[in-house]
């Protein structure tokens, strides 16, 4: 599972927004905007992308959704970590 951030409606639930963060960042990235979007009704979840190496960054570990493999779009990038 991952850790996550969850940010609960304080009005009578009746939607949720899962907001990805990019490439190095963490789910607190866009935290400070769940005031701004003013939805007492929506649940705003931020989860964290694992730590894994990412190929476009020498290798680098850090929080990826899945490995970059290049910048080109296609079959090069790492889609089983998605499914």
């Amino acid at each position: 599972m991952l850790e996550t951030i969850v940010h609960e409606s304080t009005a009578e639930h009746t939607g949720t927004v899962i907001w990805m963060h990019g490439l190095g960042a963490d789910g607190h990235d866009f935290e400070s905007l769940v005031p701004m979007m003013d939805s007492p009704h929506t649940r705003f979840v931020f989860p964290h992308a694992p730590i894994r190496p990412v190929t476009i960054n020498g290798g680098m570990r850090m929080r990826s959704w899945y490995d970059i493999r290049n910048l080109v779009s296609g079959p090069y990038n790492d889609r089983e970590s998605l499914e």
